[in-house]
């Protein structure tokens, strides 16, 4: 059996769902760095290989496209931030740990772009099949977690599904939404053979039973909009709903009470079964943070051009009284929203390009839906991240979702014109 190239950098990309999450829970109850770098090993060996892979082979000629400048920029902002941080005395930082996530962050961006340079004239590839399988094995790591007795170090709420293996449990409710709408992406392409249709279906209704039981509202809230989206073919309209997500958090804080009545409908009632009027309104406590950051960009506070550094609002005190509400210290508190932290962090600088990247990503992914090509399932999931990223902190830095996201935007900033050997040995398997 002839062993190529693009084998082994497959399995490795399909194993690093599994050691992301492993790796983040050795990070609180081992060793910060320890575990960050694990999160990310097959990635690290990914890249090992394609760098031996260039200095050896002559004919591997990969090309980018101009736009992966914007990735470039946003990686460097990143490591300027971590940086200031760490100069500005962030007690969650020291010099060990910040050139860990610089380094982390770098894999996480990069490692995607290596993926599909080995998989460019690939015709039997799917990212679709790679993302399904990768974060089914994770999610199935967290189940045999749970049944041995781990949780989640991080984050808990009694009586909610608390795997371990994630970054706080909306984490996990963020992965079983994503595998959902894959499935539902796979679902619309056609999915061959009884036996899988059936799988399919199995698996589409255990992960709903997994994702009620975790009860993000506000996770279950875009999975079900999105899908909406999709059945009337909105999804489509990629300029106009990328528009619209940008104003993600004033239209929840607006309308608020009509969600509120949403949720207490007898078929939300039954699922969420937490329907309160104070807790919806005030968004289990978002709201404040929400408003406090959507005041912070309005009026163009501190940073507003290049950043405050790492976890930037802990510098200015723009959430710091806030800290008796939620019985943490400030370190320990987050705005609850990627596209404020990356703001508070990064700057205005650094966000651009990210957003450039976004819309980049939901217009080439959109193109593929419309030619049937099979990564044309992943429609869904792009604006899952769409609007994901406005409301939770899934997509921010070194979390599970910005690696599900550069994994996809990668796809739209390499060439196709890439010349690759592929064949590493030939040997029977």
């Amino acid at each position: 059996m002839e062993v190529r190239k693009s084998h082994i950098i497959n399995l490795l990309f399909l194993c690093s769902f599994p050691f992301f999450g492993l790796g983040k829970y050795a990070a609180q109850v081992l060793n910060f760095s320890f575990g960050q770098v694990f999160s990310v090993l097959p990635l690290i060996l990914i890249i090992l290989f394609y760098i031996a892979d260039l200095l050896l082979s002559k004919q591997f000629r990969p090309k980018l496209k101009p736009t992966y400048l914007l990735a470039l920029i946003f990686n460097v902002c990143c490591i300027i931030s971590l940086y200031a941080g760490l100069r500005n005395g962030y007690p969650a930082l020291n010099n060990i740990s910040t050139l860990t996530l610089s380094l982390v962050i770098t894999i996480i961006i990069h490692a995607p772009f290596i993926l599909q340079f080995y998989n460019n004239d690939n015709p039997q590839f799917t990212l679709t099949d790679l993302l399904y399988w990768g974060l089914t094995i994770d999610i199935f790591l967290n189940i045999i977690g749970y049944a041995a007795g781990l949780r989640n170090p991080i984050h808990s709420i009694e009586g909610r599904l608390n795997f371990p293996f994630g970054q706080g449990f909306y984490s996990i409710a963020n992965t079983l939404a994503i595998i959902n709408l894959i499935i539902i992406g796979k679902w619309m392409r056609g999915i061959r053979g009884l036996g899988m249709k059936i799988f399919s279906i199995l698996h589409f209704l255990l992960n709903l039973v997994l994702i009620m039981g975790v009860n993000s509202r506000l996770s279950i809230l875009i999975f079900v909009l999105i899908i909406m989206l999709w059945m009337v073919r909105a999804l489509y309209q990629h300029r106009l709903l990328f528009a619209i997500s940008l104003f993600t958090i004033p239209l929840l804080l607006s309308f608020s009470e009509l969600i509120y009545r949403i949720l207490s409908t007898p078929l939300f009632s039954a699922l969420l079964q937490r329907v309160s009027y104070k807790d919806i309104v005030a968004f289990n406590g978002r709201r404040n943070l929400w408003e406090r950051g959507i005041e912070w960009f309005s009026t163009a506070g501190d940073g507003f051009l290049v950043g405050n550094g790492y976890h930037g609002y802990y510098y200015i005190g723009l959430i710091n009284d806030l800290e008796e509400f939620w019985s943490k210290s400030a370190i320990n508190l987050h705005m609850h929203s990627s596209a404020l932290e990356f703001a508070l962090s990064i700057g205005i600088v650094g966000l651009l390009p990210l957003m450039a990247l976004l819309f980049l990503g939901l217009a080439h992914i959109r193109r593929m839906a419309l030619n049937n090509h099979k990564d044309g399932a992943l429609l869904g999931v792009i604006f899952y991240l769409t609007f994901i990223f406005q409301i939770d902190n899934f997509v921010y830095i070194t979390n599970y979702g910005a690696f599900i996201f550069f994994t996809i935007i990668a796809t739209a900033l390499v060439q196709k014109s890439t010349v690759i050997n592929h064949n590493l040995v030939h040997a029977p398997i």
